[in-house]
């Protein structure tokens, strides 16, 4: 696995955030906006106006319903390559009139990148989003903060790192009452596929886990086996092709 973080990379990255709903409050994105625009009876009449200049690119795509109303979404990103940096924008605007909005910029730092967000919602509250990635000799750290719009945090930690024959990927959350919940992931390569094991603890401290099998074989394709054990102790057990 190559650690190097390139600029290229970051603009592949560079997603808006998609924050995490704090609890009592729905997430805060412009793309909800845009999924529920012209409701159910939406025809497939969609209209893309591109725009590329030096450095920047523009995206806006207008969709309009068999009854008439039309949705707008956009989307822009500027790389500023002196400064090591991607910000994207993005928009949607639904038949109703109501939009919402997100601005994030993605920073290369001495040791891996940064990203801060900012989501804008249809009633005007705002939420913010912090994440930050850092190299490891076998692997990053992931450390994430989401500021809901009544000022309530929530983070998490994530830690990735390469094995002889995968990787393991730990995470531990805090939401914004305080309480934690945690998952352990090892992945292992297999002649034929993968094997995952995750082993997850609730904020009740309830443990559950789930083992998964993938292979692929040329004659059948690829199989996914998997079995998962709740924290009540039931057993769900999922075969067949994937």
């Amino acid at each position: 696995m190559n650690n190097r973080i390139t600029i290229a990379a970051l603009t592949g990255a560079a997603l808006f955030l998609t924050a995490t709903p704090l609890q009592g409050q729905a997430a805060i994105t412009p793309m909800a906006v845009a999924a529920t625009a012209v409701g159910s009876s939406a025809a497939p009449q969609r209209k893309t106006k591109r725009n590329r200049n030096a450095g920047s690119r523009e995206r806006t795509t207008t969709a309009t319903g068999r009854n008439g109303r039309t949705a707008e979404r956009s989307v822009r990103r500027d790389v500023n390559r002196e400064n090591q940096q991607v910000r994207t924008q993005r928009s949607a605007t639904g038949p109703n009139g109501r939009s919402a909005s997100s601005d994030s910029v993605l920073s290369r730092t001495e040791n891996g990148a940064r990203r801060e967000s900012t989501v804008t919602g249809p009633n005007g509250q705002t939420a913010t989003g912090n994440t930050e990635w850092t190299r490891t000799d076998d692997g990053f750290n992931r450390a994430r903060e989401v500021t809901g719009p009544n000022g309530r945090t929530a983070n998490s930690d994530t830690t990735v790192s390469r094995t002889e024959d995968g990787f393991q990927r730990s995470r531990e959350a805090t939401g914004p009452n305080g309480r934690t919940a945690s998952s352990e992931t090892d992945v292992t390569r297999t002649d034929s596929g993968f094997n995952r094991s995750t082993t997850a603890v609730g904020p009740n401290g309830g443990v559950a886990t789930r083992d998964t099998s993938v292979n692929y074989d040329p004659a059948t394709g690829v199989t996914r086996n998997q079995v998962t054990t709740r924290p009540n102790g039931d057993i769900v057990t999922r075969d067949g092709n994937a």
